[in-house]
């Protein structure tokens, strides 16, 4: 879907909408099939190979999640594409401490869900500025993912020494 306008104020109202329906189910099958390989069928098999390495599981589900977003490297800028790959990892930590700490799937589903959703109708409204080199605005958000993956982490888990 190629959009001509650059602001909001471009659109009528029904585009809007439009746009935002559309990122919504966009986001939605993202996040599902992504969360559902990710933290489903991957960290789940590798916590069942290393049942007493939860840390190292979370991370390397992490790291992998960050990797395949290297994808994109042909559809996007180099820059917009290692911005990309470095945010991944740090949502996969704080999407992965999440699951293991409910048990639950749905949960990372629809924060994935809200993440790309904003991602992409933000992207409807911003074409032509791809990023020339690091990004201190997805840096400062993936470090307070990490952040907060950290202290979820620390306090479900410090008395268990599965780490």
């Amino acid at each position: 879907l190629y959009l001509e306008h650059s602001k909001i104020t471009d659109f009528e109202t029904g585009q809007i909408l439009f746009i935002a329906l559309f990122s919504f189910i966009s986001a939605l099958m993202i996040g599902f099939f992504e969360e559902l390989i990710f933290r489903g069928g991957i960290l789940m098999g590798l916590k069942s190979i290393f049942p007493n390495h939860k840390l190292a599981v979370i991370l390397s589900s992490s790291v992998i999640f960050g990797l395949v977003h290297l994808s994109n490297l042909g559809a996007q800028s180099f820059w917009d594409t290692m911005n990309q790959v470095y945010m991944a990892f740090a949502v996969g930590v704080l999407f992965s401490v999440i699951f293991l700490v409910s048990e639950n799937l749905f949960i990372p589903i629809i924060l994935h869900t809200v993440v790309d959703t904003t991602d992409l109708f933000t992207s409807f409204f911003y074409k032509g500025s791809e990023s020339s080199g690091f990004s201190w605005i997805i840096f400062t958000f993936s470090l307070l993912y990490l952040i907060s993956a950290y202290y979820l982490y620390k306090k479900e888990f410090s008395n268990n020494k599965l780490i």
